[in-house]
């Protein structure tokens, strides 16, 4: 509340009469001044400034930071993260939230797996296989999403507690599963 002399009004306040405010007046404070433009370009970019320092910092305390096999074997660990990541910042945009993703993960990785592992057999793993593995995961995450989504907007459930709810639903039909331990990819051509 800003205190002044009786009848006076600091620079740049406004008040107004409205017939929403029941003829009481309204008072609007002026604008906070703008920020500087490299203050916005900090803010924009500094994460980016982050993980460049960072880098930096790593490349000069460490030889076999700069190693290639550490920079792919970096962006190797990345992706899956990576991936998910670009999905729920849309998801988060629009205000919702998604807890499931990790569960879904893990249940549609177990699924692959164990397809490949049956259409394998006794034989060796091919390419095809692969494309097999990569179908389930894209047709089981767009099934499980529908789920998730029909539960939203049909059920009317709060997203949190859909999502809450399908991941430890996800997860419990990964591990029952895998029985209650890891799966593994047959064949050579996933060594």
């Amino acid at each position: 509340m800003i205190q002044t002399p009786a009848g006076q009004r600091p620079a740049g306040v406004v008040v107004l009469r409205s017939p929403l405010s029941n003829g009481f007046p309204i008072t609007i404070p002026p604008m906070p001044a703008m920020k500087h433009n490299w203050i916005r370009v900090v803010e924009r970019i500094g994460p980016l400034l982050g993980l460049a320092v960072l880098m930096a910092l790593g490349a000069a305390f460490s030889s076999s930071f700069r190693d290639p096999g550490n920079i792919q074997n970096i962006l190797h660990n990345a992706a899956p993260v990576g991936i998910a990541a670009i999905g729920m910042t849309f998801v988060i945009t629009l205000g919702g939230i998604d807890l499931s993703v990790g569960s879904a993960a893990a249940l549609l990785g177990v699924a692959s797996i164990l397809t490949m592992n049956r259409a394998i057999g006794d034989g060796q793993a091919t390419w095809a296989t692969v494309a097999l593995g990569a179908a389930v995961c894209v047709a089981g995450g767009a099934i499980l999403g529908l789920f998730n989504g029909l539960m939203i907007a049909i059920g009317r459930f709060a997203p949190f507690i859909a999502t809450l709810a399908t991941m430890a639903a996800y997860k419990s039909i990964a591990q029952t599963m895998a029985n209650d331990g890891t799966v593994s990819a047959k064949g050579d051509l996933f060594s």
